[in-house]
Order: structure tokens, then C-alpha cells, then sequence
């Protein structure tokens, strides 16, 4: 449910918002996150997103915030 109301959020929402600005989202890891999970959900590369938060690998920690770069 989450990752649809990211992929289509309702009008005059700050997610809605974020996307028509072309402001970057936040995404907080939680535990069973992964890259490819993230940027699955995101609709963005895994190499978008380790670019964009400086990753050497594709490690990911608890707690950890990621920039998710604009479409």
C-alpha cells in the first residue's frame, strides 16, 4: 500500500508535491530493505541510487537515510 501511494500520491499531498517540484525524496532504511528494493520501488537504478547517496557498495544499514534522486 505504502509504495503505491509513492508511485500515484493524491493530490495537494506532499509526496505530490515533492514529485512536481522536482524536490528529492528521503527514504529511512528499515529492516528487510534493500537497494534494489528501494530503487525498485522508486522506479530509479540501483546505480542512480548509489551515485546519488555517494555508496561504494551495496551495503545498507538499519536506520540509514538515502536520497532518492527526481525521476
Amino acid at each position: 500500500v505504502k509504495s503505491f501511494f509513492y508511485d500515484n500520491p493524491p493530490e495537494n499531498t506532499y509526496v505530490s508535491w515533492k514529485k512536481k517540484s522536482g524536490g528529492e525524496l528521503q527514504h529511512t532504511i528499515a529492516r528487510g530493505d534493500t537497494l534494489s528494493s528501494i530503487a525498485k520501488r522508486y522506479k530509479i537504478s540501483i546505480d542512480d541510487l548509489r551515485v546519488s547517496n555517494r555508496l561504494s557498495s551495496t551495503t545498507i544499514q538499519v536506520g540509514q537515510v538515502l536520497t532518492i534522486p527526481s525521476s
